[in-house]
């Protein structure tokens, strides 16, 4: 399967979907309004996203069918997700501590 951001289009909201590789199947994921930088779990059954749904950049782990959703907004603003080889952490870049958001990122892990 192929995770991807979708357009804005005429509603300009991006969204998260995924599709099989010949284009078949697609569809979008729950709660993935304004959302980008999809990054699959090792185990392929969860995606974690960027959203600024909010106005604020701020990650959420969707399950694949769109059965759970993770809000990862309590780490704060964050993107760039990349997971751990056994899928317990993700590692993401972050201006959180940096009062004038300007500097270099920092990158916290969160253990899922």
């Amino acid at each position: 399967m192929i995770a991807y951001a979708t357009g804005g289009g005429t509603s300009d909201k991006s969204s998260i979907a995924v599709m099989n590789a010949d284009g078949s199947g697609r569809r979008r994921l729950p709660h993935s309004d304004y959302g980008e930088y999809p990054s699959w779990s090792p185990d392929a059954k969860r995606i974690a996203l960027n959203s600024n749904l909010s106005g604020g950049p701020l990650m959420y782990i969707v399950d694949v069918d769109g059965s759970r959703v993770v809000d990862l907004s309590g780490v704060g603003d964050g993107g760039q997700v990349a997971w751990s080889p056994d899928g317990r952490s993700i590692l993401f870049a972050s201006h959180r501590d940096r009062r004038d958001n300007y500097g270099k990122p920092t990158c916290p892990v969160v253990s899922l």
